[in-house]
């Protein structure tokens, strides 16, 4: 539930293909605005810097939430929860989700319908290396339970795919918030692979990887238990006790794609 206890204004948008209609009222149910706005991202922004600066905190509600209104729902609901006394980091957020949609109206439809079907989950992201035959990013999440998944980044040859790349390995030792879907491959559409829709830094990763756990993660990504042990190695990573999710990527990273 949001607390509106804080909250100067509501500001409520009929919004259309051309113009859209604010209708304004404080707490007490004053009302202080019913004028059509301006369809234009630029202008509307003043509007609501004006009133942020006029009133403080401004609540906006949008209809039609099933086409033109679904970008700030979807924000909102891939952004999550926020989390009491987080309110700046929730907001920063959900700014930064909400400028990567907005883009021209046939990619928003289809990135807000990926974005809504994802599945989500918090893991550490723990490597990112490019597969030479597609171009895609490989992406090393460890989730909740200690599993170490494969997630493809869309192809790195292509805009979209270089951005999600290079998102991706400046969050590498990270705690993230995964989206994922299922997506078939081109040459085989019934072949079915993990899909990075979306990831969400959500602050460093604070809790360090067990020696077994972290050598069998190597040892897995490798194959070769003398090929694991030289890449443990050449990473500097300790030979006994616990490592960081950092240290952990770096050993990764050297691991060859194959």
């Amino acid at each position: 539930m949001f607390d509106t206890e804080d909250v100067g204004v509501f500001l409520g948008l009929d919004v259309g293909e051309t113009t859209h209609h604010g209708h304004g009222l404080t707490p007490a149910g004053k009302k202080f605005l019913d004028k059509q706005l301006p369809n234009s991202e630029p202008k509307l922004r003043a509007v609501f810097d004006k009133l942020t600066a006029k009133f403080g905190i401004v609540l906006v509600i949008v209809d039609q939430p099933a086409s033109i209104g679904a970008l700030p729902l979807t924000v909102a609901q891939a952004t999550g929860p926020c989390p009491p006394g987080e309110e700046p980091q929730w907001q920063a957020r959900v700014r930064v989700l909400a400028v990567d949609l907005f883009v021209p109206g046939d990619v928003v439809a289809r990135d807000l319908e990926r974005l809504a079907a994802a599945t989500k989950f918090p893991a550490a992201l723990l490597g990112v290396t490019i597969e030479d035959t597609s171009t895609r990013g490989i992406l090393r999440p460890r989730n909740v339970s200690g599993d170490l998944e494969v997630i493809r980044t869309d192809r790195g040859d292509a805009d979209a795919g270089a951005a999600k790349i290079a998102r991706a390995r400046a969050l590498v030792g990270r705690r993230v918030l995964v989206h994922k879907d299922m997506e078939g491959l081109a040459s085989n559409p019934m072949h079915k692979v993990r899909g990075a829709v979306r990831l969400m830094d959500l602050g460093p990763e604070l809790e360090a990887i067990g020696e077994d756990e972290a050598k069998n993660h190597v040892l897995a990504a490798d194959g070769d238990k003398d090929a694991a042990l030289h890449v443990w190695n050449g990473a500097g990573l300790p030979e006994r006790g616990p490592v960081s999710a950092e240290q952990l990527g770096r050993a990764l990273a050297a691991v060859p794609v194959t």
